[in-house]
């Protein structure tokens, strides 16, 4: 019984549901969490962040396995930027590091997470990378028109647009 009420539902199942919130509703209030969703915690989609986290594993199939646990934990610094920085590092062990300065563009400047993405000496490396995001996009767009036109061979509206000056542009024309 609960709040008088007669309870239908499997024990074991209510009992599992209700430790995976009360290990949300600590996650969500705990002061790693509370400083990074300071500002947009209500517009947060906590599906979503849970997939991200979880790796898109349901929780019904939660298991402690070494490889599921260290990319959920990865997962989990990344999203409350605490992956190791030189900048992090050095305010832990100063004897061990002479600085916290990038050691990529050689400047002063201290390298932690949003340095990371703004390193001029890392630009081009992430620009390959994006652009073969991009790339690999184009191709699955570009295989699924293929497929579409197999199946519809006389429809000549489809067509697909990959040129590097228009990225993901797929033209379908509906007249």
């Amino acid at each position: 019984m609960f709040l008088h009420q007669m309870m239908e539902a499997d024990l074991r199942k209510l009992l599992r549901m209700q430790s995976h919130r009360r290990a949300h509703a600590n996650w969500t209030n705990s002061h790693r969490a509370a400083r990074c969703f300071l500002f947009f915690r209500k517009d947060i989609d906590w599906l979503a962040t849970h997939n991200v986290i979880h790796d898109k594993i349901p929780m019904a199939t939660w298991t402690t396995f070494f490889k599921n646990s260290h990319a959920r934990t990865f997962n989990i610094k990344r999203a409350h930027d605490m992956l190791p920085t030189l900048s992090s590092m050095y305010a832990r062990y100063p004897d061990l590091y002479s600085s916290d300065g990038c050691l990529c563009c050689d400047s002063n400047t201290p390298e932690h997470n949003e340095h990371l993405w703004r390193c001029s000496a890392s630009w081009s490396t992430r620009r390959a990378i994006w652009d073969k995001a991009i790339q690999d996009i184009n191709n699955v767009g570009a295989n699924i028109v293929r497929d579409l036109k197999s199946e519809h061979p006389d429809d000549d509206k489809l067509t697909w647009t990959n040129s590097p000056s228009a990225p993901l542009e797929m033209i379908l024309e509906t007249q």
